[in-house]
């Protein structure tokens, strides 16, 4: 991680580009300060690891960004949180560790008394009485590692590296649906027989629980996700029906193709049960779906102590199909080939905790996907009004042919979101390859952001402008570097992409001959390698370009199907970057800017969507919907979930909402005044889908 100190705060980087900044008033670092080493336990982190960053010092307060706060008063083992709804916290005299829970977690330690309060920009206040010899240390869970499990060709072995996958997750009980708890599974690499690191040997232990399948790769990669959750072990057995073992209990899934959708269900019910548990533990919080537990009959206090075979069997015991509908879709469907070339991307796909399935898709007409791309638009779906009539040149749009690309219509699981790993090229997934996630590790540093917004047709300025504006918003909190090109050659551009980028925003045209440049065209195949960590080719037709990126060394990027109108484009390119750089996902970042043209199926992401440049200070931004139910009575309906989270919970700050916590993925609402809406729009910063259109909070307060 990178320390900058400036301007009376602290900005630390991390090698994933979180940033954090903690302001001082008075900071003094020649004193003597209490150690936060010998705590660190305390605030949830089990030891310190090379890449933290400590400073100490004398300070008068401390300022942090809208963040969850916990104290611990050590010398009596006390624990209190500062909530969304706290305003005023006092610190009581004795020994305290404060941890902040941010982007780039913060622990606080000192001696004494203090007081946390929100100020009016919602930033939150460590103060003191007087000056006060405080250690403050940062800390990130991103980390590299390089241990890699080797297995050879044969489903066995296979079987036996997707068990060890879970040797990187700390514990067994239901705190282990916290994203944080769950760090990033060893690779798996093909060789020549099984070899597993000793350090991987040392932690793996499997509970007592067991899948057994068929020895085929159908089944291994359909029930990886469950056996990485539960942490137990593949048996290969093709005379029996597939099946999950719980401590002797066995729960029969069936035969592909339902098998794939059973193995959903148990995940499902198992994971989420899991987050009802664990608030029974130190972190844990009752949320607004807790009450669910007392309707199928289970306690908390007795799942959260009871080992993981007990667990599930209670679980798959209950009758959770009468609540199944009121907890959350899920949030990622991965549609994997399973080949063993796949098998090494396995373990990348399983960070995000997905359900795996097989890939299916069927032909796709020119008059469905036209059909199907309207309905996918804001202003046709059932939010709008009344559906506008097409403009000319959207009326001549809709009369070209599809695209270059030989388009299918997926057959698709039941979640939000959906990534494609196989053949095809698949409306509404991001379609991805191996190479990006190899790639995706190639950019971890701590140096600033920086973005390109290279400019190549100037027709299209307006959007050039407004795109290069948003960066600028959050350059500062960000550490934003933007560079801005106009009208530059093919070997300029190549250069652009070669060199290392975290963001490389395109507008233009193409055609089949690549990318036009001031001097002719680009072709992404005379490019030597891609430094570029994403980008958006905002121009005609640039899938093939885009995918030659993933290929040649890009975690991912958007692109498109088909030829755009300006006004398409510029709609779509303004809105995705200021979504980028407010933490949405690209997947999530195109999915909503691509919703306001009229047919946004002519947009894709190729590579990894659920990737993430830049962070939001609230972890993980919101989506939300305003439906007008009287005069001047409305319903703000909330919910958090993206393709790259799965176990957070959220607590809401709006007029209204009453302090609960929530599933980050659990759909909420509230009914407002047009009075209290007007004030919950002072506490976000994201974009409102309202009326058939999608409006930020500025634009919303004009339209009210």
């Amino acid at each position: 991680m990178e320390l900058q100190r400036d301007d009376g705060l602290f900005r630390v980087i991390d090698s994933a580009k979180n940033t954090v900044r903690v302001g001082t008033e008075g900071w003094d670092r020649g004193v003597d300060a209490p150690t936060v080493g010998d705590v660190l336990s305390l605030g949830g982190s089990n030891s310190e690891v090379e890449s933290d960053v400590t400073v100490s010092g004398s300070v008068e307060s401390l300022v942090f960004p809208h963040v969850y706060v916990y104290t611990h008063r050590i010398d009596v083992d006390q624990r209190r949180k500062f909530d969304e709804q706290s305003r005023q916290l006092e610190i009581e005299e004795g020994s305290h560790l404060v941890e902040v829970s941010a982007n780039v977690d913060v622990y606080v330690r000192f001696d004494g008394s203090g007081e946390l309060t929100r100020n009016g920009d919602d930033r939150l206040r460590l103060s003191f009485d007087q000056p006060t010899p405080v250690t403050v240390r940062f800390h990130s869970d991103i980390g590299q590692h390089t241990e890699q499990i080797t297995v050879g060709s044969t489903p066995a072995e296979l079987a036996e590296g997707i068990s060890l996958l879970s040797a990187t997750i700390g514990r067994t009980d239901p705190d282990r649906t916290w994203p944080q708890i769950r760090e990033d599974p060893p690779g798996i690499r093909l060789g020549e027989s099984l070899t597993v690191p000793k350090e991987i040997e040392e932690r793996h232990e499997p509970t007592d629980t067991s899948l057994v399948v068929p020895p085929e790769l159908e089944y291994l990669f359909t029930a990886a996700p469950l056996v990485y959750y539960l942490g137990g072990t593949v048996e290969l057995d093709e005379t029996v029906t597939p099946s999950l073992d719980a401590g002797g209990c066995r729960f029969e899934l069936g035969r592909l193709p339902e098998f794939q959708y059973n193995i959903a269900s148990v995940l499902r019910r198992v994971f989420f049960l899991d987050c009802l548990a664990r608030e029974a533990g130190a972190y844990g919080e009752r949320v607004s779906l807790s009450p669910q537990l007392e309707t199928l009959g289970l306690r908390a206090d007795w799942l959260y102590s009871a080992p993981m075979a007990e667990r599930v069997e209670a679980y798959m015991d209950a009758p959770f199909e009468n609540v199944s509908e009121e907890f959350p879709e899920w949030n990622l469907t991965m549609y994997v080939e399973p080949n063993y070339r796949h098998a090494e991307t396995l373990p990348h796909i399983l960070e995000t905790l997905p359900f795996v399935m097989l890939p299916e898709s069927e032909e796709l007409s020119k008059a469905e996907w036209i059909s199907l791309s309207m309905d996918d638009s804001y202003e046709h779906g059932e939010q709008a009004v009344g559906p506008r009539e097409p403009t000319d040149d959207s009326f001549t749009r809709l009369q070209r042919e599809i695209s270059n690309v030989e388009l299918v219509k997926p057959a698709l699981g039941p979640s939000r979101y959906h990534g494609w790993l196989g053949e095809n090229v698949p409306i509404d997934v991001f379609k991805t390859f191996p190479e990006a996630y190899e790639n995706r590790r190639n950019y971890f540093d701590d140096s600033p952001i920086s973005v390109v917004a290279v400019l190549n047709n100037t027709d299209m300025r307006q959007e050039h402008d407004a795109a290069v504006e948003r960066y600028e918003q959050r350059a500062d909190a960000l550490s934003i570097d933007i560079d801005v090109r106009e009208n530059i050659r093919s070997a300029q551009l190549a250069r652009v992409f070669e060199s290392r980028n975290d963001l490389v925003h395109f507008i233009g045209h193409s055609d089949e001959r690549g990318l036009e440049c001031a001097d002719g065209f680009l072709s992404i195949e005379s490019v030597s390698e891609s430094n570029t960590q994403t980008f958006f080719l905002n121009a005609c037709g640039s899938y093939h370009e885009g995918v030659g990126l993933v290929r040649k060394g890009s975690v991912a990027g958007g692109v498109t199907f088909e030829a755009v109108t300006d006004s398409q484009a510029a709609e779509v390119g303004t809105t995705f970057a200021r979504l980028m750089v407010l933490g949405y996902s690209l997947e999530r970042a195109l999915d909503k800017a691509r919703q306001q043209v009229m047919t946004p199926k002519d947009y894709a992401v190729v590579g990894d969507g659920t990737h993430v440049v830049t962070q939001s200070e609230s972890i993980l931004p919101l989506d939300l919907r305003l439906v007008e139910t009287g005069r001047q009575q409305y319903r703000l309906e909330v919910s958090q979930i993206a393709p790259f989270e799965k176990g957070g919970h959220a607590q809401d700050r709006f007029e209204g909402s009453d302090g609960d916590y929530h599933l980050g993925s659990h759909d909420r609402s509230y009914e407002l005044s047009e009075q209290q809406l007007q004030d919950s729009l002072d506490v976000v910063e994201n974009p409102i889908l309202f009326d058939g259109g999608l409006y930020w909070p500025d634009e919303l307060r004009e339209q009210l």
